[in-house]
């Protein structure tokens, strides 16, 4: 018998670390230039799902940057072509899985994509996490913030507007896609084309030689 054979995979390397690192060191990116990430994410993600490939596990940690700050979506353990049956190998990742996932019934893989996508689009402008889940006991229970989500809107949005020290952190056409994209009813939330749609979505986006000078600057500013 020969040597075992061993099975390398190569990646490319991510310079620039991941977002989750980013958000953490720079807190609240301004609205430029989180619409400027966030183009590059829808683009990601309409391209899996043209593909037919859902991630299911959206969030910063699996957004990688290289060197020049370009979006690098990774971690695809949980993610499953959308041609066969239906199946969920995991729950996600907390406060970031839309309720489907968590309770594992999910049948629209491209709408639970869609709920991560607004959470990551909160937490870029706000710095910090819409909700989130904690835990109790043997169970994990939403926060008090998720459940104004839900019965009151308006009081939420309010309350984390008081984060933004005086700047105006949500615009209205802001606060209109990232609640739809943050529905409890999957069917509800946007497709990608309807986010495209949005106004601010098709505001000011940064050229590749700004947006690489604004996440330098960025990388250098401290909470």
């Amino acid at each position: 018998s020969g040597p075992t054979p061993v099975s390398f995979l190569l990646l490319e390397l991510a310079q620039n670390g991941d977002l989750f690192d980013a958000i953490s060191q720079g807190g609240a990116m301004s609205e430029v230039l989180a619409r400027t990430v966030f183009h590059q994410l829808v683009d990601g993600i309409s391209f899996m799902h043209n593909m037919n490939i859902a991630h299911l596990d959206l969030k910063p940690e699996n957004i990688l940057l290289d060197e020049n700050f370009t979006v690098k979506i990774t971690d695809f353990d949980l993610a499953q072509n959308m041609d066969g049956q239906t199946r969920l190998d995991g729950r996600g990742t907390v406060g970031y899985r839309a309720p489907e996932i968590r309770e594992g019934r999910c049948s629209n893989l491209v709408a639970a994509d869609i709920y991560s996508l607004g959470v990551i689009l909160f937490i870029m402008l706000a710095g910090i996490p819409p909700y989130m889940e904690v835990e109790k006991g043997f169970s994990v229970e939403y926060d008090g913030f998720y459940k104004l989500l839900r019965k009151n809107t308006q009081k939420f949005w309010e309350i984390h507007g008081r984060h933004s020290s005086g700047r105006n952190l949500f615009k209205p056409a802001v606060i209109k896609l990232i609640t739809a994209m943050l529905s409890e009813d999957p069917n509800s939330r946007p497709t990608i084309d309807e986010i495209k749609q949005n106004s601010w979505y098709n505001g000011e986006v940064l050229s590749q030689e700004a947006y690489k000078t604004e996440m330098e600057k960025y990388f250098r500013r401290q909470k």
